[in-house]
């Protein structure tokens, strides 16, 4: 196992991460004979006949040659001196790895490089003394079949002492499907810094996504569950602080929750709000702030783990977004913008209709660059230069959007995505030039009250793997590239079911129900294997009855003729006769529809 001593030792290549403790346990078959280690007399080096050798415990730390763009590995040398021609027998050789203390290595390869063996190898199997993933899909994500998955495990050395097991069980939930019109309005959101996970607030409800996972709704946080016989009320907003947890802040009794960043448990969070309720709570770059509607604004003290009143307004108002730009802050409200200059700590006259903005119902503020976006309901989207203090050019129905309602706005680099109306204005902060708009239907959403647009950033395992601007209208999100391409990425439904309560007709084909909504003018689709709605078909004309033929569903309606439908698009439409002599209306009504066969190409 040794070869003849060579007392110029040289470099041995790689064969450690991190650090791992060694013991070398030479002897031969007589333990009573003495150790052996050599003797130097002047230029003479002698050695005993025979003996022993044991090194003890040597803790090797490979520190040295790791490159992760060479994909290099860290090394250590361990050199162990025998007499030249010297029999080695009855060796032995233990590694010993104590996770629970941090001494640990990342697949280490242990070689003795004079003969070329491989003492021990664990490369391909990751960390030696921890794991911190599974074998296979970290993570592990799969349907009970029937009451069981097995698909999560871990290699482990044979004798291992396990000292400390932990691992994050999720709750992943499929879409909501209802069988009446539903509406998931979404009035908060966070991204976890480590991780990537978005949370999505819905009531009194966190609901947890990951951008790669399928079901994406990987787990949820209902506090009428999580604690039943508590007065919380609905969740006011979520932010993430400074220490990376979530913290809920409800409406009533102005409680705060906190759900932890490395285990997801809920915990006791910051102190109640002095004013008993909570309109808005944001962590900003500068502190912790939040308001109680009743026009007082705080700010947290981690000095003294209290709120202390910022300034007060003495309006009672719907505060709808809190902001941070240049070392003001500002407050979006209904009746326009508050403002406080954080350096000076004083507040600052208010924006509104009577002033500089262009509506008193601000819903969302925006840094695009050099610009601050104010975004409202009734009024388009005005533009405030904070680097210069010259206002812009407001947009809105009659310039360049399509409609005065601004549903979101966000930014990334060059690109600005302005959510407005049934359409989607894409503008190059560069160039100043808008791009080509794009309709909300080409992207299966429709324009609702619960439309909202977030910002999605790359940046851990579930998050997506580029900047994303998710968009929704309350029954699904929309991933969607945060660049002037603007390229759908991912559909994820959060809750589906039919356009309208109305129904006058239903039939079955290809394991698709089709629903007629007459009041809706909506052609729903069902489908049956998935239990989820599809994206509707609008007809533009209330919908009286439905009927089969090959493979086109025919549509009758009240004043437009039957229409022809195939693979969920309209192929054609068969007008009502023009030949009736009957002045009345109602001849054009189809009352029923009776179908044999296929209805061709023509």
């Amino acid at each position: 196992m040794s070869e003849a001593y060579t007392e110029q030792s040289r470099s041995r290549r790689a064969m450690f991460l991190t650090a791992l403790m060694l013991i070398s346990s030479w002897s031969l078959a007589l333990t009573a004979v003495p150790m052996a280690s050599a003797h130097e007399t002047g230029d003479v080096i002698s050695w005993p006949l025979s003996g022993s050798n044991d090194t003890g415990w040597v803790q090797l730390n490979a520190t040295i040659g790791a490159d992760p763009i060479l994909s290099s590995q860290a090394t250590a040398d361990w050199t162990l001196e025998f007499a030249p021609g010297a029999e080695i027998s009855n060796a032995s050789l233990q590694i010993h790895v104590n996770g629970s203390d941090g001494l640990m290595i990342d697949q280490p390869l242990l070689v003795a490089n004079d003969i070329g063996v491989n003492l021990f190898d664990w490369r391909g199997l990751g960390i030696l003394g921890a794991s911190d993933s599974f074998d296979g899909a970290n993570p592990y994500s799969d349907r009970l079949s029937p009451n069981s998955a097995s698909g999560a495990g871990w290699t482990l050395p044979s004798d291992a002492t396990i000292t400390e097991l932990a691992f994050e069980a999720l709750a992943p939930v499929d879409p909501v499907t209802s069988f009446t019109p539903i509406t998931t309005s979404i009035t908060s959101y966070a991204q976890h810094p480590v991780n990537g996970q978005l949370y999505l607030v819905t009531g009194d409800t966190i609901l947890v996504f990951d951008a790669g996972n399928d079901p994406a709704i990987i787990d949820f946080y209902d506090f009428d569950e999580i604690e039943p016989d508590s007065v919380l009320t609905t969740i006011a907003d979520i932010a993430i602080g400074p220490n990376g947890n979530l913290h809920v802040a409800f409406q009533e009794p102005s409680d705060f929750r906190m759900i932890s960043g490395l285990n997801g448990t809920v915990e006791p969070g910051l102190p109640s709000l002095p004013g008993g309720e909570i309109a808005a709570f944001e962590v900003l770059s500068s502190g912790i702030y939040a308001t109680d509607g009743g026009g007082d604004y705080y700010q947290f003290d981690s000095a003294t783990s209290s709120w202390s009143l910022l300034f007060s307004t003495g309006i009672i108002d719907n505060v709808n977004d809190l902001h941070e730009e240049n070392g003001i802050f500002y407050a979006a409200t209904d009746y326009g913008v508050e403002r406080y200059d954080l350096s000076a700590n004083q507040a600052l006259s208010s924006w509104n209709s009577g002033n500089v903005l262009h509506s008193d119902e601000i819903t969302e503020i925006t840094t695009a660059g050099n610009q601050l976006l104010f975004s409202s309901q009734d009024s388009g989207l005005a533009r405030y230069n904070w680097n210069s203090g010259f206002w812009l050019a407001t947009w809105n129905d009659a310039n360049w959007l399509a409609s005065n309602t601004v549903s979101g706005a966000q930014a990334y680099q060059d690109t600005l995505h302005i959510m407005s109306g049934d359409q989607l204005h894409r503008y190059d902060l560069s160039t100043g030039v808008f791009g080509a708009s794009i309709d909300l239907s080409q992207m299966n959403l429709t324009e609702t009250s619960a439309n909202m647009m977030m910002p999605w950033s790359p940046g851990g395992a579930r998050a997506p793997s580029s900047m994303m601007h998710a968009m929704t209208d309350g029954s699904r999100l929309v991933l969607m590239d945060a660049t002037m391409q603007s390229t759908m990425q991912r559909e994820i439904v959060i809750a589906s079911g039919p356009s309208g309560p109305e129904m006058s007709d239903a039939i079955e084909h290809d394991g698709i129900l089709y629903v007629a909504g007459y009041t809706s003018e909506q052609l729903d689709r069902f489908d049956i294997a998935n239990s989820l709605w599809l994206t509707s078909i609008d007809l533009g004309d209330r919908i009286t009855a439905l009927a089969l033929a090959g493979d086109t569903i025919l549509a009758g309606t009240v004043d437009d003729g039957v229409f022809l439908i195939e693979n969920g698009t309209v192929r054609a439409n068969v007008p009502p006769s023009s030949s009736t002599s009957s002045p009345d209306a109602s001849d054009n009504f189809v009352a029923d529809i009776a179908a044999t066969g296929d209805c061709g190409d023509s």
